[in-house]
């Protein structure tokens, strides 16, 4: 039996050295200027994507234009994004939400942007040309966060750009005075998905948790801790457009299996550990060792399935060919991977639990080494 996985990810996979300080499992920042960050070229439009599993960093990218499905012009910077999980049993569906600078295609400046599958269409617009500067989405309410880049009225209240609002009523999610901002600061980046907020200064102020830098992530959850120090702050001056998610990741629950030829399949599982906002959905294929695929075992060839969200662990079948020959043992290997296809889709695997081996232990003599290979 075949069950298959699918991962879809404009990713290039690339260790970076592990910051010293917490993470979400995936984070994706969109500078305000061109930088090359490990080794990963990224602008306005063009955004760093960094993931952590099991102590493992990585960085990637993701391309607005191989999302949208209007021209976005050189001088045209996005100003928020952040990804809604729409479920599915396949591919783990996403859909991204934007803003821009300035006028794109037919939406206005300020309007939030959905795309998805590089279809896109006007998903909120909170006022006339008003410029956003972050963007978040409540997944326990189901509500659109946002803030501003300057101070305007509304309907007599002073909306203010040190501050988050709930889309349709401007009521006050988050405040950026506790950090000590001033005036003269606004809020260019924050995200709540991991139920903190953290935000990029658009200028260095000093505050209770030490020096706001550009460039730099901070979070109230974490008190004195900045999420990221990559090269990136060195490199740019502000942080564009933020958005992190506690996807956890795929594992095997073991390293390995040993079987005996004559026992028909073997029942594999792959477990969900940490998350449960999205769906995971990684590759998983056979490599032939000792162990040949169709001689020894029917082999899985970058095969893909899905554990959804909240699903703690999936089980997958591999069918072991009893061949009634003293063989002796024969070993293969397993491994859960990441693809690279023109798309973006949020899963992980853990970097050190992504490879399982299965030993064959050969019955038909009249020595079985039921530990293995010995």
């Amino acid at each position: 039996m075949k069950i298959i996985f699918i991962l879809i990810l404009l990713y290039s996979c690339a260790t970076i050295a592990q910051p010293q300080l917490p993470q979400p499992d995936m984070q994706i920042i969109f500078p305000d200027q061109a930088a090359i960050v490990n080794g990963q070229f990224i602008n306005s439009k063009r955004g760093l994507v960094i993931r952590h599993a099991d102590g493992v960093f990585s960085t990637g990218v993701i391309d607005l234009e191989s999302i949208v499905d209007f021209f976005i012009p050189a001088n045209v910077s996005v100003t928020g994004f952040t990804v809604i999980n729409r479920g599915g049993n396949f591919l783990g569906e996403v859909s991204y939400l934007m803003s821009f600078s300035s006028a794109v295609g037919a939406y206005k400046r300020g309007d939030v942007i959905e795309c998805e599958s590089s279809e896109c269409q006007l998903y909120d617009r909170p006022g006339s040309n008003l410029s956003i500067t972050s963007l978040d989405f409540d997944y326990d309410t189901s509500d659109l966060y946002y803030s501003f880049e300057t101070g305007f009225a509304n309907n007599g209240e002073y909306i203010d750009p040190l501050k988050v609002y709930r889309g349709g009523d401007f009521m006050v999610m988050f405040n950026a005075d506790g950090f000590g901002a001033e005036s003269n600061n606004s809020i260019s980046a924050f995200d709540s998905s991991i139920g903190n907020y953290s935000f990029s200064a658009t200028s260095m102020f000093d505050s209770d948790l030490g020096l706001i830098k550009p460039a730099e992530v901070y979070s109230s959850f974490y008190q004195n801790d900045n999420l990221f120090t990559f090269e990136l702050s060195n490199k740019v001056s502000a942080v564009n457009a933020y958005f992190s998610a506690d996807v956890g990741w795929a594992e095997f629950n073991e390293s390995v299996i040993n079987i005996n030829e004559g026992a028909g399949s073997v029942t594999i599982a792959v477990s969900r550990s940490g998350g449960g906002e999205y769906q995971l959905s990684p590759i998983i294929r056979s490599n032939d060792g000792t162990a040949v695929s169709g001689i020894d075992y029917e082999g899985l060839i970058t095969q893909f399935f899905a554990i959804n969200e909240n699903e703690e662990e999936r089980l997958l079948s591999i069918d072991i060919i009893d061949n009634n020959v003293v063989d002796g043992n024969r070993s293969f290997t397993v491994d859960l991977f990441e693809a690279n296809f023109n798309s973006f889709y949020l899963s992980t695997v853990n970097p050190n639990k992504n490879i399982l081996t299965i030993n064959i232990i050969d019955d038909d003599g009249d020595l079985i080494f039921a530990n293995g290979f010995e």
